[in-house]
């Protein structure tokens, strides 16, 4: 069995707390805190097998699974999962994917702007916040949140003890809390959002009008700069962004292609949707084939010299992951290998020149061997198919002006390249491959594919190097710099190919919120919910089912202390009452 944080609580002595209603929330929120510290000093019975030790087995038992990539797993939840995210995962358990029955009432009066059924839904709909929605969701439940960067994060416990922190939350609730703006036009927003008090906030009035003042934020800023979380939360964010003012935090926020990337896989896997961090790991696998050919080149380079009394001139050679070519002023042939381990050998002309060639390349048998040995990690079968998504994208837009280059070696000569491009027949593509050397092609042979299939025999076959033709006017040895800029030029932002579902999730919300207007009860209105929209999803593991375990990433905190304080003199309370956290001003302005 998997332990659970709380090993001797069952689910009736935590419902017959938080369902009390003669107990405020205040109280309930300490009666669940004092049995969590208690059931944390109790013992394990021994046959207890406790979440490190289970995570640990289950990743020895996977590492052993080499077809298992870990990059596409999601070893998150036992239940369906739309984003692939660890910090969504730790928050939805407390995020009830309900419409409560005030809400719904207050929907209908015209004080809450929009209601959520949903926790998915509320993310897909506001994707360009997700960051800022996770973050409140963090806040309030795990004490933390994230920095810009997604791999650190901000943990400092004299900041967080005086947040107000909430047992549970509903899609509709934590909108109204994460998503407060400089256009919030309802009190009812703020009170349900952040718990506050009937009366607490004031509305704006048609004197308040007159003086400029058309937000309810603005005309109860100082009151709700009281408020721990109000405060925290946008002194985070503005840190987190690293800009000032409440108006420019909110329009500063954007959640980044890349962590759009990560956490909308289930999405984006059939699309050209790369991120930097995808392209960074392409070019690991272009060191890699590259490292195995270049042994062999270097190897048949030194054979061949012998033969033709080094000079350089009367021989080239080119190199791949399935075959070589040798071509010289002698002879020419083709050696090639399959998967199942198949070696032939081709004599393309001259074949007595060709067995007396032998003799001298018997030396470069040993990296021959090992050469045709080879077997790509699959690992790296992931890079490939972003590389096939990428050209295949190129083939079926613009095929007649897509080309393919490939150097044997970094050390060959300048001139020798293999070049690849197309024809149409048809749906098909004729492809040719050209052997040039020193401007001059010395051979040439074509085959006929379908546009899916020519882009992936063309990967497979170890070319890397593609493009329109205007964009490979010069043959470059791609870094890693250089494999993220140019291929960044032929791949979709991963927003744009995400749209499609944020638009089609927008529309359910709004059929939704229709019918909670024209309907009497919830009970009677039966909602979709937004993951099987998408497809659904059942991502299965109960490997993080009931953990609340914190990951802190050591830093040094005194430096973001130092912010933060920047933060709070910058956004609290000024003589000027209605006008300074509109303010626009320098972060480092009182360093």
């Amino acid at each position: 069995m998997i332990a659970t944080k709380y090993p001797s609580v069952n689910k009736t002595v935590i419902d017959s707390v938080y369902l009390n209603s003669s107990k405020s929330s205040v109280d309930k929120l300490k009666e669940l805190k004092s049995i969590s510290t208690e059931i944390r000093q109790q013992d394990l019975p021994k046959n207890v097998v406790t979440y490190e030790e289970m995570k640990k087995i289950l990743t020895k038992n996977l590492q052993k699974n080499k077809r298992f990539d870990f990059r596409w797993s999601s070893l998150l939840s036992n239940e369906p999962l739309l984003f692939e995210d660890m910090k969504y995962v730790r928050v939805r358990r407390f995020i009830k994917s309900k419409v409560t029955q005030q809400e719904l009432e207050w929907f209908r009066n015209g004080e809450l702007n929009h209601i959520f059924n949903s926790f998915e839904q509320l993310l897909l709909c506001n994707m360009k916040h997700y960051n800022r929605i996770l973050n409140y969701a963090l806040m309030v439940f795990e004490s933390y949140v994230m920095l810009e960067d997604d791999e650190d994060e901000y943990d400092d416990e004299s900041v967080f003890d005086k947040v107000i922190h909430e047992i549970e939350m509903t899609p509709t609730q934590l909108y109204c809390a994460a998503m407060i703006n400089p256009n919030n036009t309802t009190v009812r927003e703020l009170t349900y959002g952040y718990s506050l008090p009937e009366g607490y906030l004031e509305e704006i009035t048609d004197e308040d009008r007159e003086e400029g003042i058309t937000s309810v934020i603005q005309k109860n800023w100082d009151r709700l700069y009281k408020h721990p979380n109000f405060k925290i939360f946008n002194e985070l964010n503005a840190l987190r962004l690293n800009v000032n003012g409440f108006r420019t935090v909110w329009y500063s926020e954007r959640t980044p292609n890349d962590k759009l990337g990560q956490i909308c896989r289930k999405m984006t896997r059939l699309t050209m949707s790369v991120t930097k961090p995808q392209l960074q790991s392409v070019h690991r696998y272009i060191e890699e084939i590259n490292d195995i050919q270049h042994k062999l080149y270097q190897s048949l380079y030194k054979c061949l010299m012998n033969v033709f009394d080094f000079d350089d001139d009367k021989f080239a050679i080119y190199v791949y992951t399935n075959e070589f070519y040798i071509f010289s002023e002698r002879f020419n042939m083709k050696v090639s290998k399959t998967p199942e381990g198949r070696i032939t050998k081709d004599y393309l002309s001259n074949s007595y020149e060709c067995f007396m060639a032998e003799e001298y390349l018997v030396k470069s048998i040993r990296e021959q061997i090992n050469w045709a040995k080879y077997q790509q990690p699959l690992v790296y079968d992931y890079d490939k198919n972003i590389l096939k998504g990428i050209l295949l994208g190129l083939l079926e837009k613009e095929y007649r002006d897509t080309v393919l280059l490939k150097r044997p070696d970094k050390s060959s000569a300048n001139g020798t390249v293999s070049k690849i491009t197309f024809s149409g027949i048809f749906r098909m593509v004729k492809i040719k491959e050209s052997f040039m050397f020193k401007g001059k092609e010395i051979y040439s042979h074509e085959r006929t594919l379908s546009k899916f299939n020519a882009a992936d025999y063309l990967i497979n076959k170890g070319y890397y190097l593609f493009g329109l033709s205007d964009d490979l006017v010069e043959f470059v040895d791609l870094n890693q710099q250089q494999t993220v800029n140019h291929y960044m030029k032929y791949t979709i932002p991963v927003d744009a190919n995400i749209q499609r579902y944020i638009d089609k999730t927008k529309k359910l919300h709004m059929q939704t919120e229709y019918l909670y207007k024209t309907n009497g009860d919830t009970q009677y209105i039966k909602i979709k919910e937004s993951i099987y929209v998408i497809g659904g999803y059942d991502v299965k593991s109960p490997l993080y089912k009931g953990e609340n375990k914190r990951f802190p990433y050591i830093r040094e905190k005194q430096i973001l202390r130092d912010s933060l304080e920047i933060q709070k003199r910058n956004m609290g309370f000024r003589q000027d009452k209605h006008g300074s956290y509109w303010k626009v001003t320098d972060i480092y302005t009182n360093l």
